[in-house]
């Protein structure tokens, strides 16, 4: 259930938020407006994000930056960034690293992976 709604969340921000790519503007404003709705939407449906060392949470098996945390079901996911290539990489893991939704920004486009592709 926690795999499905994470996958389902992510894709809606990330689909959602598309609509930039049409307003004239730099393509870094169109990334950080992105990175900026993912974070108000995952705060409007009632999620957290907390740090990942927080002696509340189990400790990380995977590199964070921050937790994603269900105030209902407990922790979600972990969120990391991925810089290289020219590329930012904004990445969502399952808490034991075993599922990976990512998005990728670059100079051309916008990638979106998931496992449920």
């Amino acid at each position: 259930m926690k795999k499905t709604l994470l996958g389902f969340l992510t894709a809606f921000f990330f689909w959602s938020s598309g609509a930039y790519a049409a307003v004239p503007a730099s393509f870094s404003d169109v990334a950080q407006r992105t990175i900026q709705e993912i974070w108000s939407q995952l705060r409007f449906y009632g999620l957290l994000d907390l740090n990942p060392w927080d002696p509340s949470l189990p400790k990380p098996q995977v590199p964070a930056l921050k937790a994603i945390v269900s105030q209902r079901t407990g922790l979600l996911a972990y969120f990391d960034e991925e810089n290289g290539l020219g590329a930012t990489t904004l990445v969502f893991k399952n808490p034991n690293g075993s599922y990976r939704h990512s998005v990728s920004f670059n100079r051309n486009n916008i990638e979106y992976v998931t496992p449920y592709q």
